[in-house]
């Protein structure tokens, strides 16, 4: 559901959905928006919006009686779930390319599993890469980053520009532009990747043909 990601204002409208307890109308939506919180939108606008985010599946559009109804047709928590299922994977693929092509064994794992075992593996220039790119996550990686400098690892975080917090708890910092959560992976997965070459090409490995790896698998 991730995958189909919405604008800035999408988002805004979806996440005032989530926030009331019964379905709204399209007049309520107006309401809110134009007079609550003074956006002077036109209707044209709204509906296009709306439009959308029912084409994207994240709205249902209930027609059925007099007058049209919006409900979300995804909650905010499994939006978020998804959403975090695929920062994870954001972080398997860097993790991934440092083993691919470098041959040092790393893992990557959900900062909210950090307590259960993998604190324990934490030791003096033990290197950690922590994504802190959800704004919804970023005072909890915080505190996870803490956690790890604690006993003596090495952190490089990796944050939106703007979100300066983290120099205080990281070594180094690695920013990516300014963006929703939701397009967050795309970019952070590019300094892992940049990594992992760098390694491989100190390592003297052969970047563009890693051993043991085929392009497809040829036998199951």
């Amino acid at each position: 559901m991730v995958q189909n990601a919405m604008s800035a204002t999408e988002f805004y409208i979806l996440k005032y959905l989530w926030s009331r307890e019964t379905p709204a109308t399209f007049s309520e939506i107006m309401t809110h928006f134009n007079e609550e919180e003074k956006k002077e939108w036109k209707k044209q606008t709204v509906n296009t919006f709306l439009t959308r985010l029912a084409q994207k599946g994240f709205l249902n559009i209930d027609k059925s009686g007099k007058r049209a109804i919006y409900i979300p047709s995804v909650s905010r928590k499994k939006y978020y779930e998804d959403y975090a299922q695929q920062i994870i994977e954001d972080s398997y693929e860097g993790s991934l390319k440092l083993k691919e092509i470098s041959y040092i064994n790393s893992f990557a794992i959900a900062a909210g599993e950090l307590k259960h075992g993998t604190i324990a593996l934490m030791e003096e220039e033990t290197l950690v890469f922590a994504l802190a790119t959800q704004d919804f996550l970023y005072e909890k990686m915080v505190s996870n980053v803490e956690e790890i400098k604690a006993r003596g690892a090495r952190v490089v975080a990796i944050a939106k520009e703007g979100r300066t917090e983290i120099e205080q708890v990281a070594d180094e910092v690695i920013y990516i532009p300014p963006c929703m959560d939701e397009v967050s992976p795309v970019l952070a997965v590019i300094p892992l990747q940049i990594f992992a070459y760098y390694v491989a090409k100190e390592r003297g490995c052969n970047i563009d043909k890693p051993k043991n790896l085929a392009k497809s698998v040829t036998v199951e």
